[in-house]
């Protein structure tokens, strides 16, 4: 949890700069039309908004508290995200929930998408992770590799399990010894038989020769670790003198 609470300090700190500079992606009528800009480095992208009623066009405050641009609006009839139109989303019951999840009478959206979850059990969980009674999102997705979702949750950093596996993201580490995985860092965990190695964003492997009885996280490097048998880098074996 401190690393999300740094993460968290970090981004809002970016976001304060980013208003400073006046950065925030926002609204704005230009030449008596309506556009969604979004400031680059490359100069600004200009969504221009389509079949929109003025009058009662207003923004959505965002209830996720990193983002300070104003990504979403609504008229009497539409809603948009960063100017492009939420097909299906009724302006009248449409609700923000966080990190880009949102709801109305009929159904749950992520950014500008319909997903295909049941409304009535749907619940963010936390981070970028949602559920419904049928299946785990992940930025939206379905996690198909998730097998329980009433008992999903997150973990650590990027790890999460369920009654049945650990995971991360939407890879399920099936060789992992449950009751005794123990996560280290956001890139290592241990159990009982083997040192895991988080190599991409969702892949995780066993480090092939590393003792978990052993092993411990140099201090400082979350990617660099050592055990009896030596030093290891983003999960390969090395020499010692190159890491310490």
């Amino acid at each position: 949890m401190k690393s999300q609470k740094k993460y968290n300090i970090l981004a809002y700190l970016f976001s304060l700069i980013l208003i400073l500079f006046g950065c925030a992606s926002d609204y704005e009528e230009i030449d008596g039309e309506l556009y969604y800009v979004n400031p680059t480095a490359n100069g600004k992208i200009k969504t221009k908004l389509h079949d929109v009623d003025k009058s009662s066009f207003e923004t959505i405050k965002d209830n996720d508290f990193l983002t300070i641009s104003k990504r979403y609006a609504k008229d009497k009839k539409n809603v948009y995200y960063k100017g492009r139109l939420i097909e299906g989303a009724s302006a009248k019951s449409f609700k923000l929930i966080d990190h880009a999840y949102a709801v109305d009478e009929h159904s749950v959206f992520y950014q500008y998408k319909k997903l295909e979850a049941d409304l009535n059990s749907f619940e963010y969980i936390g981070k970028y992770f949602a559920r419904d009674k049928n299946h785990v999102f992940a930025q939206g997705k379905i996690q198909d590799k998730i097998t329980d979702p009433a008992s999903f949750e997150l973990v650590k950093h990027e790890w999460t399990r369920d009654k049945n596996y650990y995971y991360v993201n939407n890879f399920r580490i099936v060789e992992a010894d449950y009751n005794s995985f123990k996560i280290l860092t956001a890139d290592y965990a241990v159990d009982k038989n083997h040192v895991f190695y988080r190599y991409f964003f969702n892949k995780v492997g066993i480090v092939e020769g590393a003792d978990p009885k052993t092993f411990r996280i140099i201090t400082k490097y979350r990617n660099r670790g050592k055990d009896k048998n030596g030093c290891y880098f983003e999960g390969k074996l090395i020499d010692c003198k190159d890491v310490l």
